[in-house]
């Protein structure tokens, strides 16, 4: 799977997706449906286990360091998988390697942002009483250089209740 890094894509700079599945992928089937669909528009998209990080991290930055323009670099991942796009994206970093976009969606025990990420959008739901157990809940991110990296932070349980399953059930 590790071939599916390349620093180029099938269109003109439409960019390249790396989707990373929580913990042994039990509740993440979302990201293959939603790497199918970035696929489907023309978005290279390519899905990868939690436990494969590493890997993904050492393929990307063998990648991409050899191009000067590289397409667009965008990380998504669930759970413990989006604090995997963290971790990547320090890994990245210390290469000087510009992450575009990192989507995260209910990371749990992330590092901070590093300042080599252009953006972020972590959607997450807080639990209440269940926040002290980290695979119960997912946290708000905080960006090392603020003034570098343009970071969202929405709880669904509190900034858009009609998002959260509960609402609409």
């Amino acid at each position: 799977k590790m071939a599916w890094v390349q620093p180029t894509s099938d269109r003109p700079r439409a960019g390249n997706v790396y989707l990373i599945r929580g913990w042994i992928g039990i509740f993440s089937y979302g990201m293959n449906r939603l790497g199918e669909k970035l696929n489907t528009v023309g978005v290279r998209a390519s899905v990868f286990q939690e436990n494969q990080w590493d890997d993904l991290a050492d393929a990307i930055e063998r990648q991409y360091r050899r191009v000067k323009n590289p397409e667009p670099l965008i990380l998504i991942g669930h759970s413990f998988g989006a604090d995997d796009t963290l971790r990547i994206s320090e890994r990245l970093e210390a290469s000087g390697i510009r992450v575009d976009l990192i989507i995260t969606l209910d990371p749990v025990t992330p590092t901070e942002v590093p300042a080599n990420v252009k953006r972020v959008c972590n959607i997450y739901q807080s639990n209440g009483s269940w926040d002290k157990v980290p695979a119960f809940r997912g946290v708000p991110l905080k960006a090392v250089d603020p003034a570098r990296t343009q970071l969202l932070n929405m709880d669904i349980r509190k900034d858009r209740t009609d998002l959260d399953r509960k609402s609409v059930v």
